[in-house]
């Protein structure tokens, strides 16, 4: 502690140096106590003033007491002393989320939905399911075809899987497993994502944003990041693992070029302009993976309650296990995992202008024999 404070007494009239004082500490206590450097890396990315770094350690390790600007450098002890014990903030953190405690044996009360919203005993096999469009024929003589598969579909069901969509299986392969060692990381690589704020580019939560307002909670872990403009949102994106932005960010690419493809197909059919949706409708977009660990009874609680999608269009890629229903006509059916298939849903928005928005939920599989991933 004495060599800390030698280093900060020797820059304390240079403020260009306050990242290194902070780099040194940094490194200091991770020798010292173990400290996670990439907590420090956040800190120090965050660095703007003294006030700001109180503000850092207030919200990630509870640090309440923090000098003035005037006994800063005389007073470093307490604040430190508070971020050594930051592994109990940590644990505090993340003890909400499904996967951190999970054993698949017990089903806590806060997940047991009431009687009336429970999915019950459910048979995934349905012989109704939703159509299967190949979205790679909607070239000459064909498109019309295709269009008209899709406004039938939009009709009928407000959901429809595409095949042959341009979308190479490796990217998904890559996705998918990407995706799967972010949910792996320890703990502290991703608390510093934790947040009630929605409003956040990029958020880890358990259940939804509102969880301490919840009755019930969702079985489920979720990451959600911000996707467009992609340069512009893609610096506050995991860090870890370390392909995690070139590959997450080719597939929003693709994603965004997919859904593009979708509605210019839509908008011929409603006899609109090509880029009628293009104009401001579709710039917001979110890239939303939910993990669903092992449940002991899928029974009685939801991954993901029913809901209908507030945005333009969703699109879906499923896990392995079937899990995802949607509403037709009264009842739930079970949407077949057909892999390298897209699950298309048309949004609120377009609901308002020409198609129904049908309501989804995400139940467990029976029996669940391991987590599930799904990405939308």
């Amino acid at each position: 502690m004495n060599t800390l404070k030698g280093v900060v007494q020797s820059t304390e009239k240079d403020s260009e140096n306050r990242a290194l004082i902070m780099i040194t500490m940094g490194k200091a206590l991770v020798h010292q106590s173990g400290i996670s450097i990439t907590t420090w890396a956040w800190l120090i990315w965050n660095w703007r003033d003294h006030s700001r770094l109180h503000k850092c350690l207030q919200e990630h390790y509870g640090c309440v007491s923090w000098p003035s600007s005037q006994r800063f450098h005389s007073g470093m002890s307490k604040p430190l002393e508070s971020i050594c014990c930051h592994e109990k903030i940590i644990k505090k953190i993340m003890e909400k989320f499904v996967s951190s405690w999970s054993d698949g044996k017990k089903l806590p009360e806060k997940y047991v939905f009431p009687p009336g919203k429970r999915p019950g005993k459910v048979v995934i096999t349905t012989p109704k399911n939703i159509p299967v469009i190949d979205i790679g024929k909607a070239v000459g003589l064909d498109r019309s075809v295709i269009i008209q598969q899709l406004m039938q579909a939009s009709q009928e069901f407000g959901f429809f899987q595409v095949i042959n969509h341009g979308v190479v299986s490796a990217l998904l392969d890559d996705t998918r497993g990407v995706f799967e060692e972010f949910f792996a990381l320890p703990a502290d690589e991703k608390v510093d994502l934790c947040s009630s704020d929605k409003s956040k580019n990029c958020l880890f939560l358990t259940s939804n944003v509102a969880y301490d307002k919840e009755e019930f909670h969702n079985w489920r872990d979720t990451l959600r990041i911000k996707g467009s403009p992609l340069e512009e949102h893609k610096q506050e994106w995991p860090l870890k693992p370390v392909r995690f932005r070139d590959i997450v960010g080719d597939y929003t690419n693709e994603l965004r070029n997919l859904a593009l493809r979708i509605l210019e197909l839509i908008c011929e059919g409603l006899g609109l302009e090509k880029n009628y949706f293009d104009k401001g409708l579709s710039e917001e977009e979110f890239l939303v993976v939910h993990q669903y660990p092992t449940c002991p009874d899928p029974s009685l609680t939801l991954g993901t309650r029913s809901h209908t999608d507030p945005g333009l269009i969703g699109i879906v890629l499923q896990g392995d296990i079937p899990g995802l229903q949607v509403m037709n006509d009264g009842e739930w059916i079970g949407v077949e995992v057909i892999p390298g298939a897209f699950v298309v849903n048309v949004g609120f928005v377009l609901e308002v202008i020409s198609f129904p928005s049908n309501t989804m939920r995400c139940i467990r599989p029976v029996p669940p024999l391991h987590s599930n991933l799904i990405i939308c």
